[in-house]
């Protein structure tokens, strides 16, 4: 594809100010009596290492390519960040300790996955609120050609498209925060070698469907039925996927079809 002069120089500008706002260069200055509370929440607190060894190869083996937030290898490399006690990363957050910014929206959007306890529902939403606002302000959603990170930030910012639009019926009459019509990356498509593109395409396929199916529901809707009026099959839905391939813990349970014609 061949840019204009002002596609090019705006392509190289978005890259620089990407490249420049990636990690601050700065740290956070701390006062005595702030850092002994962060260090009383355990903001610099890690998971004793029998824990994380339990831990991070559950993390690999079902959510690494069901919610691909980040690389599952560089987490077994490098689990600085998922370490940390809830209590203690939602400090570090505050603080703003984290320098990578990408690596803050991976924070975010693995703290939303914890919604336990009081208020919990609402807390992950706010989560996910940051993780979305912090993503929008790194344009990740936006093409950024030369991006050595492109992959990366192209599967972050889905991953938080499809936990804004599968998390609609829990946060019941909450509003999506992503609108479709701002995105400008391309949607991820499935490959054939590529088991986590493929369990992506079938969460965006879902994703799209609560987005039809929520419209009846829409403060202004005038009408409670909204003209989906043929469900798609799980064959739709999974197009283009080998999904009676996929792994039992991503495709769930499902009915046998003498089930089906009883029900």
């Amino acid at each position: 594809m061949i840019l204009t002069s002002s596609a090019a120089y705006e392509a190289q500008r978005r890259l620089k100010w990407y490249e420049q706002h990636k990690v601050r260069t700065t740290t956070p200055s701390l006062s005595e009596s702030y850092r002994k509370y962060l260090e009383e929440e355990g903001a610099f607190a890690s998971l004793p290492k029998t824990t994380t060894d339990a831990l991070l190869p559950l993390y690999i083996s079902t959510l690494n390519d069901l919610t691909p937030i980040t690389d599952g290898a560089a987490v077994f490399r490098d689990h600085n960040f998922a370490s940390k006690l809830l209590a203690g990363l939602d400090a570090a957050i505050k603080a703003d300790l984290e320098p990578n910014r990408i690596v803050k929206i991976q924070i975010l959007a693995l703290m939303h996955l914890h919604n336990d306890g009081l208020a919990g529902v609402d807390r992950a939403s706010s989560y996910l609120s940051q993780a979305i606002c912090e993503a929008w302000s790194m344009c990740i959603h936006l093409k950024i050609p030369g991006n050595p990170d492109n992959d990366e930030c192209k599967y972050l910012w889905w991953s938080l498209r499809n936990f804004d639009r599968l998390g609609k019926p829990i946060m019941a009459a909450a509003p999506f925060f992503i609108d479709d019509a701002d995105i400008g990356v391309e949607r991820i498509e499935p490959k054939r070698d590529d088991y986590r593109s493929q369990i992506m395409a079938v969460s965006l396929a879902l994703g799209d469907l609560m987005t039809t199916a929520t419209r009846a529901y829409k403060a202004g809707a005038t009408t409670a039925v909204d003209s989906c009026w043929e469900f798609p099959s799980l064959s739709e839905i999974a197009g283009g996927s080998n999904f009676d391939q996929f792994h039992m813990s991503h495709r769930g349970k499902t009915l046998p079809d003498s089930t089906l014609h009883s029900t």
